[in-house]
């Protein structure tokens, strides 16, 4: 091993202890300027160049200061859904770091119009003077990173050619490469449409809110309306299902209930349903609240017609305002006929001694 080299690796075994701390705060620091910002990612990966990777490198090109010149000793990757995501995680990133635009580089740019393969934004940062003069990170002063965004489609690719190209030592022949050249088209047309389908439901939304604010309730029954109409009514930050799929089977327990429409829907919440609503769902969770409708407007209707076995218990804060509308022996009876447990009867605290 050279001199030169020699002298490098040994500074970099030295200090690769504080670049693996660089990866482990900024990555913290990535997941929680993203997720303030409202930008859905996959993941958040991070990790520091090996010292082996370190030695490769700078064995293939002379570095005149490589504690300088090598831009990805901490590297941290950003996994976002859509491509517009990545423009605005990149404002993100560049108001929260110092970004060195000359050591940047679009690779999709650098693929020009008339080629297909690895797309990704690589941002070159540091951690910009207002961190870096704090205590707690003046030991990175001159440390910088790299910030990889790409989507999940862009990172599936990435992978798998890595892979694949790897195990034949970088070198496919011509017919693997052209089938390699035809998915990266095929899935860098998929991530565009992906994102003009994000950006057309976004639309949609602010389209069904501008009716729906205006009175024109002439919408269909689907979850985007729902939600909106739920919205504006309530006045309440509502939560969506965890699992999308739970909105099939709301829209049809309204429509088996009669509700064909946000105008029918809107017709049901009297000022009267709207606050025991807001009572019985203080957390706003979406499935309640659309439920809590027809609960609330015909209990033995609900269970005749709309009903459909997708849930078997209820809350206490719902069960109690069901009774103030209904009257306890009713809504007693009716939960035990169609087998509805009382959540606050699994509570620890109600079990008794022989239970345990």
């Amino acid at each position: 091993m050279k001199k030169g080299v020699r002298k490098a690796v040994d500074w970099y075994e030295q200090n690769k202890p504080t670049y693996d701390d660089l990866v482990a705060n900024t990555r913290e620091l990535l997941r929680s300027l993203l997720s303030a910002n409202s930008i859905s990612f996959v993941d958040v990966q991070g990790r520091s160049k090996s010292v082996k990777s370190f030695t490769d490198k700078i064995n293939k090109k002379p570095y005149q200061d490589p504690s300088v010149d090598v831009t990805d000793l901490a590297g941290l990757r950003v996994i976002v859904l859509i491509e517009s995501d990545i423009s605005r995680a990149k404002d993100v990133i560049s108001d929260a770091f110092r970004v060195h635009d000359n050591d940047s580089i679009d690779k999709s740019e650098a693929l020009g119009a008339d080629r297909v393969g690895y797309r990704s934004l690589h941002l070159i940062c540091d951690l910009g003077d207002a961190r870096l003069n704090l205590p707690e990170f003046k030991r990175f002063a001159n440390c910088k990173f790299e910030i990889q965004i790409r989507t999940a489609l862009q990172h599936a690719w990435a992978e798998i050619e890595h892979d694949r190209g790897y195990k034949l030592r970088g070198t496919l022949p011509s017919h693997l490469k052209r089938k390699f050249s035809l998915l990266a088209g095929l899935l860098e047309l998929a991530d565009t449409q992906f994102d003009e389908l994000s950006q057309a439901v976004q639309q949609y939304a602010a389209e069904v809110a501008k009716k729906a604010g205006s009175g024109d309730l002439s919408i269909e029954l689907n979850s985007s309306s729902v939600r909106e109409l739920l919205s504006i009514r309530l006045g309440a930050d509502l939560q969506d299902p965890a699992d999308p799929s739970i909105w099939t089977k709301l829209i049809e327990e309204l429509q088996n209930f009669g509700i064909e429409n946000l105008r029918e829907l809107d017709a049901l919440m009297t000022p009267e349903v709207r606050a025991m609503m807001l009572n019985s769902n203080p957390e706003g969770a979406l499935p309640g609240v659309v439920r809590d409708v027809m609960l609330f407007n015909d209990l033995d209707q609900y269970f005749d017609k709309a009903w459909n076995g997708n849930w078997g218990a209820l809350d206490r804060d719902s069960y109690d305002a069901l009774c103030a509308h209904y009257g306890d022996e009713k809504v007693d009876n009716i939960l035990d006929a169609h087998e509805i447990e009382r959540e606050w009867e699994w509570e620890p605290d109600h079990l008794e001694v022989g239970d345990l």
